[in-house]
C-alpha cells in the first residue's frame, strides 16, 4: 500500500523522483511550517464589511475577516463554510410548495469564483495576497497575477492558458473545479440564473491583477424581487427568518400575524423580527384595516392586492 500511494503521488506530480513533495503539493497540502518558508504572505483574505462599496474602505476596515494562512485545501474548506452562512438561502416557490436548494445560485457562482482564485494565483509574487472583499452591494475577488488570455476569450468559454496547470488539473480532479476554460462561463451563467446583474471583470497586465465583482443587484435572498413593476430595493441582503418568511407572504397574499406564525413554524417573536426586516426593505407592506387586514409582497401586484 505504501509503495502504491509513493507510485501514485509521483505519477500525479505531487513528490519528485527522490521523494521531496513538489511546490504544487506543498500549496495544496502543506502543513504550516512548510507554507511559512515558501509563501508568508498567505493563501487568500476575506474581509467582510457591512457598508456599500461606494462607501470605500471603512475607517474600522471591515466587520468580519478570514485570513488563511494555511494551505490551498484549508482555505477552501473555511471560505466555503463562510460563504454558506453569508450568502442567501432561499425558498423557491413551485406547486407543490416552498423548497430550499443545497446551495443558492449565488453561492455556486462564488464558490466557483474562489477556485478560480486560488487555481490561478501568482504565487511567485511574494507581498500581494489574494482577497475577496464582500461588500453591502458586491462581492469583489482580486487576484495577483492577469489572465495571459484575453477576458473576451475567457468569457465565451475559450482556451485558457493556466498558471498553475498541476493545482488546476488536480482541484478539477476533485470536482472543485470545471474543466479548463469554463469556469468564467459557468459564473457568468450561474450568476445570470440567479437574476443578478452582469459580472464585473478586469484585467489588467500592468499591473499584473486580475479582479471579478459579483453585485448583489436587487435581492439577496433568492430570485430577484424586482419585476419591472415595483422599485428595486438595492443592496437588500435579508436573514434567513425573512427570506422564509417573504417566501410565505408571496405564495399566499393577505396572511397576518398569527397565520404566518402556523405557516413559518417558528415562535410569534421570530416572525415579527423577520416582518420588521421586511417593512424596513419594502419588501412587504401592511394592506387593510389593523384587525382585518394582511401582508403582501410589495413586488407583485393582482387584482386582489389593488382592490
Amino acid at each position: 500500500p505504501g509503495d502504491t500511494a509513493a507510485a501514485w503521488l509521483a505519477s500525479v506530480g505531487l513528490t519528485r523522483a527522490d521523494g521531496s513533495v513538489t511546490k504544487a503539493a506543498a500549496l495544496l497540502f502543506g502543513r504550516p511550517g512548510v507554507l511559512a518558508a515558501l509563501l508568508p504572505r498567505g493563501i487568500v483574505d476575506l474581509r467582510v464589511m457591512h457598508t456599500p462599496a461606494s462607501g470605500g474602505i471603512p475607517r474600522h476596515r471591515w466587520d468580519d475577516r478570514r485570513f488563511c494562512d494555511g494551505n490551498i485545501v484549508a482555505a477552501l474548506r473555511t471560505l466555503f463554510e463562510r460563504f454558506h452562512t453569508l450568502c442567501p438561502q432561499p425558498f423557491e416557490l413551485e406547486e407543490q410548495g416552498p423548497h430550499r436548494r443545497a446551495r443558492s445560485r449565488e453561492e455556486e457562482a462564488l464558490r466557483e469564483a474562489l477556485v478560480n482564485l486560488l487555481a490561478h494565483q501568482d504565487y511567485s509574487d511574494q507581498s500581494r495576497i489574494a482577497t475577496v472583499l464582500w461588500w453591502r452591494d458586491r462581492i469583489v475577488f482580486q487576484n495577483p497575477g492577469d489572465s495571459f488570455v484575453p477576458v473576451e476569450l475567457l468569457a465565451s468559454g475559450g482556451h485558457s492558458l493556466l498558471r498553475n496547470p498541476l493545482i488546476a488539473k488536480l482541484l478539477r480532479q476533485a470536482d472543485l473545479a470545471e474543466q479548463a476554460g469554463t469556469g468564467l462561463p459557468l459564473m457568468l451563467d450561474t450568476w445570470r440564473q440567479a437574476g443578478r446583474p452582469e459580472l464585473e471583470i478586469r484585467n489588467d497586465p500592468a499591473s499584473k491583477t486580475f479582479e471579478i465583482g459579483f453585485p448583489w443587484g436587487v435581492y439577496a435572498a433568492g430570485e430577484p424581487v424586482n419585476d419591472g413593476v415595483s422599485e428595486p430595493v438595492s443592496g437588500t441582503m435579508l436573514s434567513e427568518r425573512a427570506a422564509t418568511v417573504l417566501a410565505i407572504i408571496t405564495a399566499s397574499p393577505g396572511l397576518r400575524g398569527p397565520r404566518l406564525v402556523d405557516r413559518s413554524g417558528t415562535s410569534r417573536a421570530t416572525v415579527r423580527r423577520a416582518l420588521g426586516e421586511l417593512l424596513e426593505a419594502g419588501l412587504v407592506r401592511f394592506k387593510g384595516a389593523p384587525k382585518t387586514g394582511g401582508y403582501y409582497a410589495t413586488h407583485i401586484r393582482d387584482a386582489e392586492q389593488d382592490a
